[in-house]
């Protein structure tokens, strides 16, 4: 069951895990966007003057932050504008497509550290994202690559309108990890970017298998976290059937008691084709 109440930007409906999502139509969009972009002239000037000129962006990038602010129009502008300023500085640009093929983020990608399962969904619709932290090793990836190489699966997987109304939840399995697997800036600069900068509704993050020492280590993250996140978070150990009630066996990786099976390395590989023939055109 749903529950639903109205504001000046729409109807907005809960589902039962407390997500709050605008009822959308031609007239919400249009309004948000009119908004947005009345705003912006006088925000952008306050807080960014990189991009003081105009909005470097079409419309349909701008509902990315209208949606992730419920059509707070205002909001929505404020993060668009703190957003650009922060891939300026981490890309350069804030305009040039976000590459998995780039040198760095490459580097991370095959690692294959966190991965989107492409067409899996949890109950209410989110995109699921699966992470083996036991992969990641920092004698070969920086902190700052692991940041920028999330910036670019979320602005990968952002593309999807779905996602963008609904967001996304992680299951991060932490079978296998070891203290040198953790890395306190890596944390640190992710939800940062996740809590500060980008678009993205982070509907849960769901800690599975976890080491008898991540009592201290979450202990330290937990600083960097704002309350909305901290509750976000759901450390479930090793009852799998705690993200059985979240998603369907199909939607679940095999080893977490699910039925499925991606196949990271070909997504890859089509993102790193595909990018090479748009460099071509």
């Amino acid at each position: 069951m749903q529950s639903e109440t109205a504001t000046a930007s729409g109807a907005i409906s809960e589902d039962p895990a407390g997500q709050r999502i605008v009822q959308e139509t031609p007239e919400v969009i249009a309004n948000g966007l009119q908004e947005f972009k009345d705003h912006f002239p006088q925000a952008a000037g306050e807080k960014c003057t990189d991009i003081k000129d105009g909005i470097a962006h079409a419309d349909d990038f701008l509902l990315r932050f209208l949606r992730s602010m419920k059509f707070e129009a205002e909001r929505a502008c404020d993060l668009y504008i703190q957003y650009c300023a922060k891939r300026t500085e981490l890309f350069g640009d804030c305009t040039s497509a976000l590459r998995f093929s780039s040198p760095n983020v490459r580097k991370v990608a095959d690692l294959h550290i966190m991965c989107a399962l492409d067409g899996a969904r949890d109950r209410w619709g989110r995109q699921i994202l699966y992470g083996r932290m036991a992969l990641a090793d920092y004698t070969i990836i920086s902190p700052e690559d692991f940041l920028k190489y999330m910036w670019v699966l979320l602005d990968f997987i952002l593309n999807d309108e779905q996602t963008q109304k609904s967001g996304v939840i992680i299951f991060q399995n932490l079978d296998g990890v070891s203290r040198k697997n953790f890395n306190q800036t890596t944390a640190k600069l992710l939800i940062d970017s996740v809590q500060n900068y980008l678009p993205v509704r982070m509907a849960g993050i769901f800690v599975v298998n976890p080491p008898m020492y991540f009592k201290i280590v979450f202990g330290i993250i937990r600083v960097f976290m704002k309350a909305k996140l901290k509750r976000r978070v759901r450390v479930v150990g090793k009852d799998y059937g705690e993200i059985h009630k979240w998603a369907a066996p199909e939607a679940i990786p095999t080893a977490l008691g699910g039925t499925c099976s991606f196949d990271n390395a070909t997504f890859l590989k089509l993102r790193y084709q595909g990018e090479e023939v748009n460099r071509a055109v």
